[in-house]
């Protein structure tokens, strides 16, 4: 799906207006949008749960990436959206994790991620193409999947799929 990003930090208070970024964030994803939510490794809390989940399969939303914890997953899978973060955590982010940002460039697992920009992922990982090269990966993979993929036939282009986070 398409990159959505967001940036999040810890904070040590309840802000006047708790998830006020993140639930404009949710609203602001159109059909086929990932949330890729750069929080800095933080570990601190929950960020992502089963409450937002739903509004994202609502509007079509294909998952999240984060450099976040996130909790209820049982029922997150029980829902089939794809969630991958850094590990689990039962605490949620109200006074510990707030959004800063929404839609603007991060930078996440030490790549640059702009909204326009693609992902793919499984239980693997994930691997994210820079929109300018978003034609050229598709063609590659059609002739791949076609049986017409040449070794080397796309070695003129910069690295296109870059590991950004293992799932926890």
């Amino acid at each position: 799906g398409r990159v959505f990003p967001a940036a999040a930090r810890a904070t040590f208070k309840i802000p006047a207006k708790p998830y006020e970024l993140e639930i404009a964030a949710v609203d602001a994803l159109s059909r086929g949008d990932v949330l890729v939510v750069d929080a800095a490794e933080d570990q601190s809390c929950a960020f992502w749960g089963e409450l937002l989940t739903p509004a994202c399969l609502a509007k079509g939303a294909r998952g999240v990436v984060m450099t976040a914890c996130t909790r209820d997953m049982w029922k997150i899978r029980d829902l089939n959206f794809p969630v991958y973060g850094i590990g689990w955590h039962p605490g949620d982010s109200k006074g510990r994790l707030d959004v800063i940002t929404v839609g603007e460039p991060i930078s996440i697992g030490g790549v640059r991620a702009r909204r326009g920009d693609w992902l793919l992922g499984d239980e693997d990982g994930v691997s994210a193409v820079p929109y300018r090269l978003v034609s050229e990966a598709r063609r590659a993979a059609a002739e791949e999947e076609s049986g017409q993929f040449r070794p080397g036939g796309v070695g003129q282009l910069p690295p296109v799929a870059q590991q950004l986070q293992r799932n926890a």
